[in-house]
This record gives C-alpha cells, sequence and structure tokens, in this order.
C-alpha cells in the first residue's frame, strides 16, 4: 500500500520564509564582501558559516512549501514514511509489530514546537502510536481525507500482521 499525500501551499508563510531568505543571502554576500577583501577572515567566518546553514535550512522549508509531499508506504513488514520535495529527510522505519495503534487525532504542538508546526514541518491529522512514540502524519488532508487514509492503513496493518485471521 502507498498514499502520496501533497502538503498544500501556505503562501503567507511561503512570502515571508522568502523574505527571510532574501535577507540572509544579502548578507552572506555582504559578510563575504568584508571578509575577502578586508582580510578579517577569523572573525567573520564563523558568522559566514552560520549564515550559510541558516540559508540551506529556510531553502529546505520554502521548498517544502511549494513542492512537498509525504509518503505513507506499507509492506508486510515495515511503514516507512517519507517527506519527499525538501532538502533534509529522513525516512522514518516502523516495524508493523511494533504499531499499537493508527487513528484521527489533531497534533497539539508544546510551545517549543510551534514554529515548526506553522511553517508545516511536524504535525498531521493521522496518529500513529507505536513501541518508539507517536507519528503524525497528513498535514494537509481533510478530516475525510484523514479518516478515509486511516481505515485504509489499518486494513492493511491488520491483514500484514494477522494474515490468518479469517472474517466469518
Amino acid at each position: 500500500m502507498e498514499k502520496k499525500i501533497k502538503k498544500h501551499t501556505n503562501w503567507v508563510i511561503l512570502i515571508m520564509l522568502c523574505v527571510y531568505e532574501f535577507f540572509i543571502v544579502s548578507f552572506i554576500f555582504i559578510i563575504a564582501y568584508i571578509t575577502i577583501y578586508h582580510k578579517y577572515i577569523s572573525e567573520l567566518l564563523t558568522i559566514l558559516i552560520i549564515l550559510i546553514l541558516l540559508g540551506l535550512f529556510i531553502s529546505d522549508w520554502i521548498l517544502w512549501q511549494i513542492k512537498g509531499y509525504e509518503i505513507i508506504k506499507m509492506n508486510k513488514e515495515t511503514l516507512t514514511i517519507k517527506k519527499k520535495g525538501k532538502i533534509f529527510s529522513i525516512p522514518e522505519n516502523i516495524k508493523l509489530s511494533q504499531i499499537k495503534n493508527i487513528y484521527f487525532k489533531n497534533y497539539e504542538a508544546p510551545i517549543y514546537m510551534l514554529f515548526l508546526k506553522i511553517i508545516g514541518i511536524e504535525g498531521g491529522k493521522i496518529c500513529i502510536d507505536y513501541s518508539g512514540g507517536s507519528i503524525y502524519v497528513g498535514q494537509s488532508l481533510t478530516n475525510e481525507e484523514a479518516l478515509e487514509c486511516i481505515n485504509e492503513m489499518n486494513e492493511y496493518w491488520h491483514e500484514a500482521c494477522n494474515p490468518c485471521l479469517v472474517q466469518v
């Protein structure tokens, strides 16, 4: 089973991120110019590296807003969740035997994770509880789409974990 969930673009966040990226790139050019032509290499090199890394992370978030989608893939042994359309993406692999429950729940972000929920990096409407914690997917789904996806995932999960069960 494979589900592909397209991330809906939040235009306000996208414009805000593009403005931030413009300022960071401007500062990178200014600091690079000062570093090269005025020989302040040791003082400004760390600032330049930090700005470049910050620019990469903001570029990653911009790409997620524009072309992001989540892929939920289930086979007989594992559930894999990938975020595509980003620079930095690590797939989450969960063994089906470790899954405790798959259900509908809106992600309630703690205050320190609120920024990541606002820009669409964390959260979702499909909650997957497993022995290592919980993971949320399906940020852009409507409630009906999320429930449909949950039903399909639960059917596949129960068939994969209990292949010998025959429904009467």
